[in-house]
């Protein structure tokens, strides 16, 4: 198992929206602890509820993968 740590932030100002892809984690209890130093940046502070733990199983494919990146 795989912990995926995103960052998806939307504001009403559609200029302030964010998200990013911040790192793979091989357990749950990184990831939270990744999570708990990005908190600390300027760019993440105040904005817990926009942190998503996701799991992934390995070798396993993801559908939503195949449509492609996010630009």
């Amino acid at each position: 198992m795989l912990y995926g740590l995103e960052f998806f932030y939307w504001d009403d100002e559609p200029t302030n929206d964010d998200e990013e892809v911040l790192g793979v984690y091989s357990s749950y209890e990184l990831a939270k602890k990744a999570m708990k130093e990005y908190l600390e940046y300027p760019r993440f502070n105040g904005k817990e509820e926009a942190f998503f733990i996701v799991e992934y199983e390995i070798n396993e494919e993801i559908s939503t993968w195949k449509e492609g990146f996010i630009s």
